[in-house]
Formats: C-alpha cells, structure tokens, sequence
C-alpha cells in the first residue's frame, strides 16, 4: 500500500450506537466530539500536549529505566497466551493504543524471534502525537528497520496510516489518530492494517484512557479497543490508579464537594488536574475500583479478568537497583492478591496497575470454572449485548 494513501472505512456499528452513551450518536460529517459536545472545550489537547512534551525530550527521561519489569512481563505473557489461544493465526498482531513512542512496545519489537511463535509480528502503533510517532520510527531505524516515504499531518482531522517500517518479518504501521473522531475509527483503521483482521493482543501503557474525561466516553474507547480485538485475544491496559496524584485528588475532591471546580472537567472520583513539567494543564482520571468494572465490561464467556500491580508509589528511579525493589514490591503485592477483588485501599497501595483480558478456553466450555489468574479475578457472569464481536 502506498503509505500515502489515507483510506479510512465507516464502521457499520458505531461505539456510540453500541452503548447508546450519548444523546446524539456520530453522524456523517460531524465526526467531532467536541462539535458534538462530547469532549468539553475547555480540555487542551492531547495532541497539542503530547506533541509539546515529546518535542522536550524530558517526558521519555523522567526515570532511568525506560520499560518496568513488570510491563515486560505482561506483554511477554499476553502474547504468549495470544499465541498458543490462535494457533492459526497467520502472524502476531498487536494494536498499542497511545503508543507514544514506543516506550514498552519498541523493545518487545526489536527484541522479537518470528522462530519462537512461528509466525510474522505485526504492531499497530496509535498515537494522536506525530511527534511521539515520528521519535517511535526514528528508534526502530535504528534498530535495522526500513521503509518506504512516510506521510504525516500535523493537523489531521481524521485517523490515518502514515506508513510503515519492516526488518523481516516485523511490521510496524504507525497510524496518526484524532482524538476527536468516534472511538469506533480505530477499529476501521486496525482492520485497514490487518487486511480486516482483529489484532490478537491490545495494549496501552500508562494509558491515554486515563486522559478521556468522562465515564462514558472512557467506556466508548474501551469499547473500542474491545471490539478491536480478536475474542481468543488479550486485552492488556495500565493506567494510574490511587496510588497515584494523592494529593491532587483530594485537593479536586474537595473542589468538587464544594462545588468549586470552575470550568475544568471534573466528574467523577479520581478526576484531577496537574501540571506537566512544562507547566501545562492536563486532565487525567486515576482508576479506582471502577477499573475493575471496566474489566468487567469487556469479558464474556470464554474470558477471565484480573487487575495486576504494575509499579508501587514512591519517587521515579534513579537506577535499576531501585526499579528491581519497586519490582519486588510488586510481585508480592501480586501474590497476595491472587484470586481475590481488590479494594479502594488495595488501589490506593499502588501507583500503576493493568487491567488484563484473557482467553480460557476452559471457561468457554459448560461446565468451565473460573480460574486464578495473576490478580484480581473478575466475575465473567455478566453479558453485555451491546458489545458484538
């Protein structure tokens, strides 16, 4: 594909119409959310922020260890457990939603053995920053990846594929979203990607679904990521929870109790505002026990559920004998949990946790039972007819 070729498809069933969140769903030529009035104005731009922070260069060196032991493991894992659950699959496929600049996902590239799952990787690499995209490239160039002529729009008003690197049979498609557009695109652009496949494991790390204000429309783009992946597929999503911000949450919720939020955004519990370290303003929502319900949300028969630590509060790491004690921290925190629904206070112990989707095909028998996983195990009773597959 001439990787100037923008091609986007309209789903057949919106997000929007599969949740029925809003009072107007997305119609022909009003892709917009904030024109729409789902996104409130006042909230700067991702884009805007992200390509701002990735222009300084600090954001990526805020800790001296660039991907956690823990986000090692669970992508490790979740493509092994992808792998073994579609056997015939013809390659790999992962869709990083808010990749950034490939700050997880580039290592787990560079470093992978088509011979270990004898089959191709593919990587589909989302981002509303060109700029974090862009230094994404730049890396995997430097890692022996080649391409043909990529094609950025800063100003992109609509998701787009801007082109692709390859080194055997590694694929990367870096793929410029909106942040504006229905949730329900990145699915048609996964699917542009995939030759109308689903990508058999999703991940974001520290996710940009923590910076989508609102309940329902972070439950509109986990829909989305949902329905952008296979059923036997993995669904892997860290995000602040908290452990995180405690200050700024307690000054917002006390903002909020008295009624002294202003024009900012906040809804929910764990709705704050803080300052980046180039002084901009950004909305974030730290997760609490919500986030086992968004767990909840996109497991069905066949689907077990668990929350895992990922990183324990405390400072950025000077060195990776801090990291490993952190790491430590986590895995006993793991193992205490296991098999067992976290509590507010067991996410106010933690800084960073995964939200994980998995395959069992035990489960999908009759008389399957639920099985322990690595965390917090999640009733899959509950069946969401909204959310087709």
């Amino acid at each position: 594909m001439n990787p100037r070729t923008r091609r986007t498809v309209s789903s057949a069933r919106p997000v929007t119409d599969l949740f029925g969140c809003y009072d107007r769903p997305s119609q022909p030529g009003h892709s917009s959310r904030r024109q729409l009035g789902w996104w409130p104005a006042l909230v700067l731009s991702q884009r805007v922020i992200y390509d701002e922070r990735y222009n300084a260069s600090g954001y990526d060196k805020r800790s001296a260890v660039r991907v956690l032991s823990a986000e090692r493991d669970a992508l490790h894992e979740a493509v092994t457990r992808a792998a073994q659950a579609n056997r015939d699959a013809p390659e790999i496929t992962i869709f990083d939603f808010g990749h950034g600049t490939g700050r997880v996902t580039n290592e787990f590239v560079t470093g992978y053995e088509p011979t270990r799952y004898n089959r191709p990787l593919r990587v589909i690499a989302y981002d509303v920053s060109a700029v974090g995209l862009k230094k994404s490239a730049a890396d995997l160039r430097d890692h022996g990846f080649s391409c043909g002529q990529m094609a950025w729009d800063a100003e992109a008003k609509t998701g787009y594929l801007a082109g692709s690197l390859r080194r055997g049979d590694i694929v990367v498609d870096f793929v410029h979203g909106n942040e504006d557009e229905d949730p329900a695109r990145m699915i048609d652009l996964v699917r542009l990607c995939t030759d109308e496949r689903l990508a058999l494991v999703t991940t974001s790390w520290y996710s940009g679904l923590g910076h989508v204000p609102t309940a329902e429309l972070r439950q509109s783009h986990l829909a989305a990521l949902d329905l952008a992946t296979h059923e036997r597929g993995e669904i892997v999503i860290a995000a602040s929870v908290a452990g995180d911000l405690v200050e700024a949450q307690l000054d917002w919720a006390n903002r909020q109790a008295a009624g002294a939020v202003g024009d900012n955004p906040i809804h929910d519990p764990g709705d704050v505002m803080y300052e980046t370290e180039l002084g901009q303003s950004n909305f974030l929502h730290v997760f609490g026990v919500d986030f086992g319900d968004m767990a909840r949300m996109v497991s069905r028969k066949g689907h077990k559920a668990w929350i895992e630590a990922i990183r324990m509060p405390g400072d950025e790491f000077a060195d990776e004998d801090a990291e490993q004690e952190n790491y430590r921290g986590v895995q006993a925190f793991n193992d205490r949990l296991r098999g067992r629904e976290w509590t507010e206070a067991d996410y106010a112990a933690v800084h960073t946790a995964a939200l994980v989707r998995s395959w069992c095909q035990e489960l999908a028998t009759p008389d399957g039972d639920q099985t322990n996983g690595s965390g917090q195990e999640l009733s899959t009773e509950r069946e969401f007819d909204q959310i087709g597959v």
